[in-house]
């Protein structure tokens, strides 16, 4: 149990008194790969948010690389002082040595997240903490409280005032830890303690092989139970033991009561994710289009012509083409435009036209992280999507065999996407479950944004630019022909889909206000899977 060191971590703070996200690096804890604190420096608004790195050597002479990344996966040059100016920085440290960097505080914010390669002998528990310098305002509070992999340890739980403390929790086999891979699930046991060590309530929580979870303490007890309410408003310890193999965990504690800066998580699981957006380690590209042709590469993609049935099941009012006027490669890009235009097929006439492109047998998918960066376009009566459906269809017609839906916007909220599931029974015994996120500000045609979907066995994760916005774990098909369990119908090949629809039932019909041509611009679409 690790509470004696979360109490020394504390002392250790008060010692070095430093603002903005700190660092202390202490005797075996960070194995490589290693962990990715979420960072941030510079002005916006009244918060002028700066980071300080403490970092102290307890074991022999080391070499180590700290690099820094913005939210794409790309370098971000920060200045910290005593380091220089730059994205990467090479630091040397004799044993027992300390060193502190601080970034300045000024400029227009930057936020990111940094990358530590250090040898083993340089490793321990690691404490990050946001700080707005003018206010003293603590964020949020990030910490690894034991070695990992372990099999159990404590975390500190401070709910007082809505200030949650939450846990993320990476199992082996995911590459978030060194521990080798592991075959069978691994049942946590999770017992919170209040600070007379009286036990409040006791949980379980199940990992499959190389899964990794974060929740507030109060989630891991059912809505509406006692222990829920006791945990969401005390301080205690939460105790963690695992039956399986060993865990890497991270503490993950918001400080500040309200969402503050506004755009920045106060709660950030990126401690235990390996890896960036546009590199993730530990998943394989397998499939990718990057747009750099001279026209649409016709053996990744396919054109689906004309209205379909019941306006493609949504009542929308576009022909889909496969003319150049509708889908085509510019500058790198592939542009699906919706237009406003009599189109006559000889059979059917409709006033809008547009694209609809899906990979279907070209590009077919069980599991995986999809990564699509796009400019949405906007507009009463719009409907962009980047989708799945299934390949095989295997439980029945839809939503039997199930949908997938990464990015939908509705073009009268232009800030503003969704991520959903269908699946349940056929029509129209159909189920669905999802989520949304809006921007903090400005709107989703302003400038290019990276969807993903992580996609696995048992659980999907929807991110807008490396924000997770969104879980999924629970989903069922009860199709009358095949009835099939846990996780039917997301354990079937599915291919991806990308269109503009103008008019349905979700967005109604565009009126005066709407404007065209509408485009969507699609930068790369990259497929990974776990190697």
């Amino acid at each position: 149990m690790s509470f004696p060191i979360w109490a020394n971590l504390r002392a250790m703070k008060r010692l070095f008194s430093p603002l903005g996200l700190v660092l202390f690096l202490m005797p075996s804890l960070l194995a490589t790969p290693r962990f990715f604190p979420q960072i941030g420096d510079g002005k916006f608004g009244t918060t002028r948010l700066q980071t300080s790195f403490i970092f102290v050597n307890a074991g022999p002479d080391a070499d180590f690389e700290l690099e820094i990344f913005d939210a794409d996966g790309l370098p971000l040059e920060m200045e910290l002082s005593s380091l220089g100016t730059g994205s990467s920085f090479s630091v040397s440290l004799k044993a027992g040595q300390a060193i502190e960097a601080k970034t300045p505080g000024t400029g227009t914010v930057k936020i990111g997240y940094a990358r530590f390669d250090a040898p083993e002998t340089v490793g321990g528990t690691a404490v990050f903490i946001g700080t707005d310098v003018p206010t003293g305002t603590a964020l949020y509070e990030a910490g690894v409280p034991a070695s990992g992999p372990v099999n159990g340890f404590s975390i500190f739980v401070d709910s007082l005032g809505k200030r949650n403390t939450g846990i993320a929790i990476v199992a082996p086999g995911s590459g978030g830890t060194s521990a080798p891979a592991q075959a069978e699930p691994q049942t946590l046991t999770l017992t919170l303690y209040n600070l007379n060590y009286e036990q409040v309530g006791t949980a379980e929580l199940t990992l499959q092989p190389g899964e990794k979870v974060a929740r507030f303490v109060e989630e891991l007890f059912p809505a509406g139970s006692p222990e829920r309410t006791q945990a969401s408003e005390m301080q205690g310890t939460l105790a963690v033991t695992s039956q399986g193999g060993g865990m890497a965990a991270v503490t993950l504690r918001q400080l500040a009561a309200q969402a503050f800066p506004v755009g920045v998580p106060v709660l950030t699981t990126f401690p235990v994710v390996q890896g960036t957006a546009t590199d993730p380690s530990g998943w394989k590209l397998v499939w990718s289009d990057e747009f750099d042709g001279p026209s649409i590469d016709l053996t990744k993609w396919e054109h689906q012509i004309g209205i379909g049935q019941g306006g493609w099941g949504n009542n929308e009012l576009e022909y889909y083409t496969a003319r150049p006027e509708n889908s085509r490669i510019e500058d790198g890009k592939l542009i699906i435009e919706a237009r406003k235009e009599i189109y006559n097929d000889g059979h059917i006439a409709r006033s809008y036209t547009s694209a609809r492109m899906r990979t279907m047998n070209q590009g077919d998918w069980k599991f995986g992280r999809l990564e699509i960066r796009a400019k949405v376009p906007q507009g009463q009566g719009i409907w962009p999507a980047i989708w799945m459906l299934p390949t095989d269809n295997v439980y029945g017609t839809w939503a039997a065999s199930g949908e997938i839906d990464i990015m939908e916007l509705v073009g009268h909220e232009p800030n503003k996407v969704h991520g959903t599931l269908h699946y349940g029974g056929e029509w129209p015994r159909h189920l669905s479950s999802g989520g949304s996120y809006t921007l903090p500000s400005g709107t989703f045609s302003d400038d290019f944004h990276v969807f993903v979907l992580e996609w696995e066995e048992r659980e999907m994760r929807w991110y807008v630019d490396d924000i997770h916005f969104l879980t999924q774990n629970s989903w069922h098909s009860n199709s009358a022909n095949t009835p099939a369990p846990f996780p039917a119908p997301f354990d079937q090949r599915f291919h991806l889909l990308l269109n503009v629809a103008v008019g349905g039932n979700w967005p109604g019909i565009p009126d005066s206000t709407t404007v065209f041509p509408q485009k969507m611009e699609v930068d790369y679409v990259r497929v990974y899977q776990r190697d």
